[in-house]
């Protein structure tokens, strides 16, 4: 299956930098977003834009980022505890593809339940080339590495995870769900990007993937986070509370701290698997503050130790 696309055969990542992980998350456009409450799960789809063929349709999820800053991909974000989500549809990890660009990178891996060996690689969790690692303090992500232009810029972890009808309906249930700022859609082009089509583009890269970069038109929803909750509001309020268990809205820093429930009458909230206990105390949030703090200098930590370990390895 000879597809045009961007991405290729994965290699080693050149000078990666890790943060940790965590969370991950599916961001969707608000039109996605009501269908997946209208349904009551995450509406999957097949890998596209890939020369590789899975037998499952996947959701797509990255490393959660904050929800104040504009994201690419939409304005509503879904976030799990990675953890959590590989203990029920892993344990197999694979390589997908991969594309270097002038100014960032992009990683594509699969979590599934099958066995592809001898189908597509695995992921090397010990390797500091690797576009995730692990250690005795946990999983970390490569958030940097060497890109086209021959700088250090942004790189991306995209994890497809194979999914059937009942796992959608389990993460939509286990997710937390919280507003984007995705603002800077529609941002115009004047000439400076050409489409893969020869197609002049009508919009700047990287500001809206399911418009503006992959139809090239502009998007309906460029919010901020503040717009876009409000917006969220209505339809959690009219969605119908689920027998079994509802749906939570938070912010996306609260999203492991504390909930800002916005219809909780409407729609019951319930535990989210190894989300920890949320309160909107004062004291828990401080702690969490300083956990991210120390998240941070682990996370560097462990990125002197493997460029350390590259470097050592390299001069042998």
């Amino acid at each position: 299956m000879d597809q045009k696309t961007s991405f290729e055969t994965v290699k080693p990542l050149e000078y990666p930098i890790y943060a940790k992980l965590d969370d991950i998350s599916r961001c969707v456009h608000y039109d996605d977003f009501k269908v997946a409450v209208q349904r009551q799960l995450l509406v999957p789809q097949g890998l596209n834009n890939s020369r590789t063929v899975l037998p499952q349709k996947v959701l797509w999820f990255a490393p959660s980022q904050s929800s104040s800053e504009h994201n690419f991909y939409g304005n509503v974000s879904f976030t799990i505890k990675w953890k959590t989500v590989l203990q029920k549809l892993g344990p197999n990890l694979y390589l997908i593809d991969q594309a270097i660009y002038n100014t960032r990178s992009f990683t594509r891996v699969v979590l599934t339940k099958n066995n592809y060996d001898g189908i597509l690689p695995r992921l090397n969790l010990d390797s500091s080339g690797s576009p995730m690692i692990t250690s005795l303090l946990g999983f970390y992500h490569a958030s940097q590495c060497m890109n086209r232009a021959g700088a250090v810029g942004p790189h991306e972890l995209q994890i497809a995870i194979e999914v059937d009808d009942a796992d959608a309906r389990w993460l939509y249930r286990e997710c937390c769900v919280a507003a984007n700022n995705h603002s800077e859609a529609n941002a115009p082009n004047f000439g400076d990007y050409t489409r893969r089509n020869g197609e002049e583009s009508k919009f700047k890269s990287f500001k809206c993937f399911k418009f503006n970069t992959a139809r090239n038109c502009v998007c309906f929803y460029k919010w901020t986070l503040e717009e876009c909750e409000e917006h969220m509001k209505a339809v959690l309020g009219a969605a119908k509370p689920s027998t079994s268990s509802g749906h939570r809205a938070t912010t996306r820093e609260s999203c492991s701290l504390y909930d800002m429930d916005l219809h909780t009458a409407t729609l019951p909230s319930t535990s989210r698997a190894n989300m920890g206990q949320r309160t909107s105390t004062r004291s828990e949030s401080n702690g969490g503050a300083i956990a991210v703090a120390a998240v941070a200098a682990v996370a560097a930590a462990a990125t002197v130790f493997f460029a350390w370990r590259k470097a050592s390895r390299d001069s042998k």
